[in-house]
């Protein structure tokens, strides 16, 4: 059965406000659209996954989407991740209600690879699949099938709260670890954390990333 993907995004102008210490206004819009790129494309080329909606209050955002050959769903303004989220379940195709995949938008390794793992799923249901940040605090991707199960719940501690609506609901839980998923870029420490990666992976490392951490004060540490 195949599965529907949602992709909140916010504006670009409001995007990763962390960061604002570390990176300037136009390097954090070039980052959110570089990631948002590849989220987008990663999502679009998986087999299974029938259809993309991107959710957001940007119209230069949902150019973009529809760019990249996903729907869009406007919203009036930026109205969080899970508000998002669940106007967006709301539009998406009665007939693909029943697997929905919701993905964040900032995951700079996400693969189609990886989002095949959600697919490979999708016989069973009532179900939720998780896969959680780095720090098990946050959901990066999110299966629901159907695709109201549990309420939606992104946002500070929404692994657990996930988690603790699936059990009070009795709908099975799948917890998905992925490496590449795990990694969202929220703060500088997850900047460095790509950069390691691509370099030890023997990747090439974009977005300006040398010169960013070169001119910047990133306190590699924390």
């Amino acid at each position: 059965m195949s599965v529907w993907a949602v992709i909140p995004l916010k504006s670009p102008e409001s995007a990763k406000s962390r960061l604002a210490s570390t990176l300037s206004a136009q390097q954090r819009v070039r980052l959110f659209y570089t990631l948002a790129s590849r989220v987008i494309d990663a999502t679009v080329h998986t087999p299974g996954i029938e259809g993309v909606t991107v959710v957001t209050a940007s119209n230069a955002v949902a150019d973009f989407a529809k760019s990249r050959s996903a729907r869009c769903l406007r919203l009036e303004s930026d109205c969080g991740t899970a508000a998002a989220c669940t106007n967006a379940l709301e539009k998406v195709p009665p007939h693909h209600r029943q697997r929905v995949l919701f993905v964040a938008g900032d995951i700079p390794l996400i693969s189609s690879s990886e989002l095949s793992r959600f697919v490979a799923l999708t016989e069973r249901s009532p179900l939720v699949a998780i896969a959680p940040d780095r720090r098990r605090i946050g959901t990066n991707a999110l299966l629901c099938a159907p695709g109201n199960a549990i309420p939606l719940s992104f946002g500070s501690n929404s692994f657990a709260h996930h988690l603790a609506a699936a059990a009070r609901l009795g709908v099975a839980v799948q917890v998905i670890d992925s490496a590449p998923l795990a990694l969202d870029i929220d703060e500088a420490r997850d900047l460095h954390e790509w950069r390691r990666r691509l370099t030890e992976n023997g990747r090439p490392v974009d977005l300006d990333l040398e010169e960013w951490f070169a001119t910047q004060e990133v306190a590699f540490g924390l």
